[in-house]
């Protein structure tokens, strides 16, 4: 099976601002591909990365005009890929 045969996986693009943390946006990214509520996870991210370590990096690089920062996490059944101003996910294969 080569790349082109492999279907394209749905992904969500959710943008936010510097009002919203990164590991928030990570979530509610997770909850519009998902098209439901956070709270109704059962995961909770910090089985997956560190919140704290992730906004401290991904919110430094934003406020020091960085655009190519980009951290790929892998949060329950999904690929993340946390950039500056928006969060892809798409489903795993």
């Amino acid at each position: 099976m080569t790349e082109r045969d492999v279907p394209a996986q749905p992904t969500t693009e959710y943008y936010y601002d510097g009002q919203v943390t990164p590991s928030v946006a990570v979530v509610m990214a997770i909850a519009d591909h998902e098209g439901c509520d956070p709270e109704a996870f059962d995961f909770t991210l910090y089985e997956y990365v560190d919140p704290d370590a992730l906004d401290a990096l991904v919110g430094e690089h934003r406020q020091l005009g960085c655009e190519a920062t980009e951290v790929d996490i892998i949060v329950d059944e999904y690929h993340v890929s946390v950039q500056t101003e928006s969060v892809i996910v798409t489903d795993r294969v």
